[in-house]
Parts: structure tokens; sequence; C-alpha cells
């Protein structure tokens, strides 16, 4: 008996350790997309910025 749960508990931990892998995997992808679309964000951000400041200047020369 005590050989079968030995047995029992081994496949369990691979099974868990698998589902613990894909689940990692699974998730890397996402976490870039992430931080893609974050990086875009903080570029418009700066764009606007500028915009708005070069904006600001032609109306003062006005």
């Amino acid at each position: 008996t005590n050989v079968a749960e030995k047995e029992l508990n081994r496949e369990e931990t691979e099974r868990i350790e698998t589902s613990l892998q894909e689940l990692d995997a699974s998730r890397q992808p996402k976490e870039k997309d992430l931080k893609m679309i974050l990086l875009e964000s903080a570029n418009a951000t700066t764009e606007i910025v500028s915009a708005l400041r070069i904006g600001t200047k032609a109306i003062g020369k006005l």
C-alpha cells in the first residue's frame, strides 16, 4: 500500500507541475501584450503633450 500511495503522490505531483507550467506559459504572452499596450499608451501621451505645447506656443504668437 505504501508503494502504491507513493506512486499516486508522484503522479499527482507531476500533474500539478505540468498544470503550473501550462499556466505560466499561457500567462507570458498576456504580460507581453500588457507591456506593449502600456508602452503605446505612454508614447501616445507624450505625442499629445508635445502637440499641446506646440499648439500653445503657436497661439501665443498670434
